[in-house]
């Protein structure tokens, strides 16, 4: 065996293995060694910068490490059995090991040196209204060299804004809103001003089961009815005072608690008295209110109320509950945007209000979330208890985390901060691929595969279902899809059903070595696929499998697709590789029935008799009609032949030219009908 020793990928020593490695139960070090075989005394401690730690259970070649020695990984590579670096000061070992490092001595953390793109993703509407210019950048560097699969997602958000005093939403009445035990009310909401109390939230008005409002000091109330009559209230800290025109997340919560302790209590026992140690249980309610506020670039979070409620048990009310009210007797309508309102079953902990969710958490209620952008009606969430809208205009959500804007690497989310708008940067009519603008100014310098350009938000999971193929299908919402395939007039063919073909300046067209197919991404064709870093080896056969699968969209609509999965086995491990989307599943017909079929009208002249030669009535009276004489009957056929279709678009055209291209459409059908369940799809 050789030991070898690569600096940036070039072999800077060797020697030949002498005697068996060794082991050790000592911890591994970063930045020292063992002194000796004692075990808690470093030495020889490393002076400079660490950025990346990594141990394979495998000797890399010279060409692995050159070709990744500038990426980030995931963690789950193969064979990598320890991997660490350093963000926010935290030894992370980020494969499943978990190996995690404990730091000492605060060393001084440092930006990585590791070389990359920084990318940037920008969005903004010049139009009056729209929303805020906004501009992100990818925490960690984008290596070079490598084929990388970008995407950028905003999904833009909505709210109501609350102009007259008619303004407001009815929620219905439904036993769920009805909550005497634990609750969490949920407002996101920007206030135009505070010349009045204004009301968020109620259920009912006289006395409310509980409402949340904002009184002439900005400071919010909370209150709730008991089942005595009376009404509780709780209003925040002075230093806790909202402000009209900024953006607030608020939460109230009441959170039922209870503790045993032990009291003293004197008994005779045998005409002795003694003195013995009972239990007994405390009950109380916590009563908190949550302000969220930004500052910068995240949320500061504060407490305006903290409180033990002791008194009557809160009691129930049946009326309405209404968004942008609350009591008539403490306060006005409200006057702003409101863009979010939840209603939970329990009470939220310190850190949990006041955060994105996905709307499966436990004791969600209803979620609001206003982020239809049309009609008369919110829905809810979780399809419990839509609302009707009445004189409340949709607006651009003001919330700074409200629409999501996110950059995706190879299919994973990454890290991102909010950055200024870079200089010079102005609303210009016109689209380019390579240049930031008509100046050709700041040309990107590379290799581009493939460009999408969507209408709607995509969901990671879109996004990794074509990640290194060509679209199948799909292509409604498209707005623009170039793949870069030379043609014979020097022009970029947009192959979206808009027709935005570009015309290719100061640019060549090169044989494309990307991880492009119609397999999974670590699939090659042999005949005409180029070898890059995504593909991977087996040790045997492996097994294939199609299965049916639902996920949403970015809007909440459930789909269907057809997805395939492969099995092997690799280093001694099975290993499953799951998620490559085959096609949609489109329902063409789906339904049973159940019928008594019955001949109306009649038949003249059942064969072989024809009607003519029908005349034995006026001929011979004995025979009045002909009852019986012939008959028609209606059966189900034992074989039926049901026909499932597909459709191809274009053929395989593979070549060693400047272009290779596969262009295939598939549609997959579900069917359902006597002979059962199936699928059909293009083989």
């Amino acid at each position: 065996a050789r030991q070898k020793v690569y600096r940036n990928g070039d072999l800077v020593y060797e020697r030949d293995q002498i005697g068996p490695i060794g082991s050790s139960s000592f911890p591994l070090l970063v930045g020292a060694r063992h002194l000796s075989n004692i075990q808690d005394a470093p030495v020889h401690f490393f002076k400079g910068a660490v950025d990346e730690v990594r141990v394979w259970a495998v000797a890399r070649t010279r060409e692995e490490i050159l070709n990744n020695q500038n990426k980030r990984f995931l963690g789950d590579e193969t064979s990598l059995v320890g991997y660490w670096h350093f963000e926010q000061g935290l030894a992370r070992d980020y494969t499943s090991n978990a190996d995690h490092g404990l730091i000492h001595d605060s060393p001084h953390t440092v930006d990585s040196v590791m070389p990359g793109y920084a990318v940037t993703a920008g969005v903004g509407n010049q139009i009056e209204g729209g929303f805020t210019q906004a501009f992100i950048q990818a925490t960690e560097p984008i290596p070079y060299f490598d084929w990388n699969h970008l995407a950028a997602s905003f999904n833009a958000s909505y709210g109501l804004r609350f102009r007259s005093d008619r303004a407001f939403v009815d929620c219905g009445n439904s036993s769920s809103l009805d909550l005497g035990g634990d609750l969490t009310i949920e407002v996101f909401f920007r206030l135009d001003d505070l010349l009045q109390p204004r009301g968020l939230l109620a259920k009912g008005d006289a006395l409310p089961g509980y409402s949340l409002y904002v009184n002439l000091q900005g400071r919010v109330v909370f209150t709730f009815a008991d089942d005595e009559g009376g009404e509780q209230v709780f209003v925040t800290s002075a230093d806790a005072a909202l402000v009209a025109g900024k953006f607030y997340r608020v939460g109230a919560v009441r959170r039922h608690q209870s503790s045993t302790r032990d009291v003293e209590r004197r008994e005779s026992i045998n005409g002795e008295v003694v003195t013995i140690n009972v239990p007994e249980v405390v009950e109380w309610d916590d009563i908190e209110v949550h302000i969220c506020e930004w500052k910068g670039n995240e949320y500061e979070r504060r407490f305006g109320v903290v409180a033990k409620y002791g008194g009557p048990n809160a009691g129930e009310n049946t009326d309405n509950l209404l968004i942008g009210r609350a009591s008539s007797r403490t306060s006005t309508p409200f006057k702003g945007v409101i863009t979010e309102v939840r209603v939970w079953s329990r009470g939220l902990g310190p850190l949990e209000t006041c955060q994105n969710i996905i709307g499966v958490e436990s004791g969600l209620v209803s979620w609001w979330r206003f982020d239809e952008n049309q009609g008369y009606v919110a829905d809810d969430v979780t399809r419990t208890n839509p609302a009707n809208i009445t004189e409340a205009d949709w607006v651009q959500n003001p919330d700074p985390l409200g629409s999501a804007f996110t950059i995706y690497h190879n299919g994973v989310q990454v890290e991102t901060a909010q950055i200024a708008p870079p200089p010079n940067m102005r609303a210009q009519n016109g689209f380019w691929v390579g240049p930031r603008d008509k100046a050709a100014k700041d040309a990107f310098k590379g290799t581009v595969e493939e460009l999408r350009i969507w209408r709607t938000a995509r969901t990671q999971e879109q996004i990794q279902d074509n990640m290194f193929l060509r679209l199948i299908g799909e292509k409604e919402d498209l707005i623009a899809y170039y793949t870069f395939d030379q043609n014979e007039n020097n022009e970029l063919k947009d192959l979206s059903f808009r027709g935005n073909h570009l015309l290719v300046t100061d640019a060549t067209f090169v044989v494309s070595d990307a991880p492009i197919g119609y397999d999974t991404f670590q699939t090659r064709n042999a005949l005409v696929g180029v070898k890059t870093d995504f593909h991977d080896s087996l040790q045997g056969q492996p097994g294939v499998q199609e299965y049916g699968d639902l996920q949403f969209d970015s809007e909440g609509n459930l789909i269907g697709v057809l997805k395939r999965c492969y099995a092997f086995i690799q280093d001694g491990q099975w290993v499953l590789v799951t998620g490559f989307k085959v096609g949609n599943l489109v329902t063409e017909w789906i339904g049973q029935v159940q019928f008594n079929p019955e001949l109306k009208g009649y038949v003249e002249g059942a064969p072989p008799v024809p009607s003519e030669n029908l005349t034995a009535g006026p001929v011979d009276p004995a025979v009045s009609d002909y009852a019986g004489a012939s008959s028609v009957e209606v059966v189900e056929a034992d074989n039926i032949a049901y026909t499932y279709s597909t459709s191809k678009e274009a053929g395989l055209n593979a070549s060693f030219g400047l272009s290779a291209k596969v262009g295939v459409d598939t549609t997959v059908l579900l069917i359902t009908a006597p002979l059962g369940i199936g699928t059909a799809t293009e083989v």
